[in-house]
């Protein structure tokens, strides 16, 4: 099913979606953007992690599977998103002290990917950490209310 989580996923993981000529209804007024940031959304740096500096890959599933916003720990899925603050706090824990094969069982990430994920994350929150947490806290209390 195709839903606004889902299209941000793909955009996130692949930066594709935006200029990809084939998607286009009608060409004579497509025009091509690289990232979210281009069409006039609300955002410090770019929000996909192909524009992030990283040298690893994302597929759109790691996508949704790190973004599930569906935080009911009763769910297994709930325990590989990076939403959950408890989820983001213990990756953290684990990235500090290189705890790879950790990361990988948990959150199905390599190293390459868990770095990439530790450096993204930093960028975003460069410019307002506070934010950041904040905006993981009304997820899990949103998710909690359900």
């Amino acid at each position: 099913m195709v839903n606004n989580g889902n299209l941000a996923a793909l955009q996130w993981a692949t930066g594709s979606l935006l200029n990809d000529d084939s998607l286009a209804i009608n060409t004579t007024f497509y025009q091509k953007v690289n990232t979210m940031a281009d069409i006039g959304m609300n955002f410090m740096s770019q929000p996909e992690i192909t524009q992030s500096g990283c040298d690893a890959t994302f597929t759109y599933t790691d996508a949704v599977r790190i973004f599930n916003q569906d935080l009911d720990l009763a769910k297994p899925t709930a325990a590989t998103s990076l939403l959950s603050p408890g989820n983001y706090f213990q990756f953290q824990e684990w990235f500090d002290q290189e705890a790879w094969t950790l990361i990988q069982g948990t959150y199905e990430l390599s190293q390459a990917q868990a770095t990439c994920i530790n450096s993204y994350a930093f960028q975003q929150m460069a410019y307002n950490t506070y934010q950041s947490y904040a905006n993981m806290m009304v997820q899990t209390i949103n998710s909690s209310l359900k």
